[in-house]
């Protein structure tokens, strides 16, 4: 079923406000906030290696800082990118591993915040993008992190990135599997957005044997004007996706559910604040504030659809989520982030 409704598209320009258009955002920068440490211990040996705080991360260059020590490793690796309409890309990649013998004993690699070799501690560290623009422009940051390790080895740590520097925590994902989350942001009237990034990595091995771990998370900025519906947060039944396509004065949003139960009945929560909350008789998490619900049908492949046109000088920042009703433990969808900014 695919409905292309004006009732639709006039709740998304309820939901919605009218704002001058953006101006081109200035030179992002990359430091350390924190020494970038790592380490990589192979029974009675060990290897550190980290940078100052507040060193520079060129653009187009970026920063590797690597620990070894016979079969023990452990690595570090910053890309920093400015691309063509204001893009900006951070990467952190974490990674490391071992090969433990009979006669080597443990083996231990990891991140750290120390200065120095002497005493230092296994723990976070962290870098600090700069995005600078005209106070009040605004732009979408999306954040994802994935990674794997390889048996028989245990670790700990994620990645968390802290936007505005205020000891908010607008992402926090774990070292393994993988998570997304976006958000709009405006430049403040000092005319520099800082955002801080932490990343953590401590693998260990006892058996004998071998273990890789490699894992990483990215952020991306991009300013105004953008039209975009991507999925963030995690599904437990049907899946959500979405496309917008500018068309003329107008952008295009096509919203399709699939993989649902056959003819069974939905709900379309619409929200504007990301969450991830247990509701009592839903399997997965809710993932908005909801602000309105539609009621639908999934038809008999599964499948359910909408289609809206809305004015490109009408902007909004939306979270949808789709829930299939009528089964004896409900299943919802992954979020999808509809946004739309002039």
């Amino acid at each position: 079923m695919h409905l292309q409704s004006t009732a639709t598209a006039a709740l998304f320009c309820a939901l919605a406000t009218a704002l001058p258009a953006e101006t081109a955002p200035q030179s992002p920068t990359l430091e350390t906030a924190t020494p970038l440490g790592v380490f990589a211990v192979e029974g009675t040996q060990s290897d550190f290696k980290t940078t100052s705080s507040r060193l520079a991360i060129p653009l187009s260059v970026g920063l590797n800082v690597s620990a070894y020590v016979n079969n023990a490793s452990s690595a570090t690796l910053v890309g920093f990118n400015a691309w063509t309409g204001g893009v900006v890309t951070v990467d952190i990649a974490e990674q490391g591993g071992a090969s433990v013998a009979p006669s080597s004993g443990p083996s231990i690699a990891g991140t750290s915040p120390s200065p120095s070799a002497t005493n230092y501690q296994p723990g976070p560290h962290a870098l600090r993008l700069t995005l600078r623009g005209t106070p009040g422009s605004r732009g979408l940051i999306e954040m994802w992190a994935t990674g794997g390790l390889s048996a028989p080895g245990s670790i700990t740590g994620g990645y968390q990135i802290d936007v505005g520097e205020d000891q908010s925590l607008e992402f926090d994902a774990p070292l393994l599997g993988f998570t997304r989350q976006s958000l709009v942001v405006r430049i403040p009237a000092s005319g520099t957005l800082p955002i801080l990034l932490r990343s953590e990595a401590k693998a260990t091995q006892t058996a004998v044997g071998s273990f890789l771990y490699s894992s990483g998370m990215s952020l991306r900025f991009t300013p105004a004007p953008l039209h975009q519906a991507h999925a963030y947060g995690a599904t437990c039944g049907p899946e959500l996706a979405g496309t917008a396509t500018p068309s003329g004065t107008d952008v295009v949003f096509d919203v399709k559910l699939t993989k649902g139960t056959p003819l069974a009945a939905g709900l379309l929560v619409v929200g504007t604040t990301p969450i991830e909350v247990a509701v009592p008789g839903i399997q997965c998490q809710l993932l908005t504030v909801p602000l309105i619900t539609l009621g639908f049908s999934i038809d008999a492949q599964g499948a359910a659809g909408w289609q809206f046109r809305v004015p490109l000088v009408i902007e909004f920042d939306l979270r949808l989520q789709a829930a299939e009703l009528g089964v004896q433990l409900a299943t919802a969808s992954h979020g999808l982030h509809v946004v739309n900014l002039r």
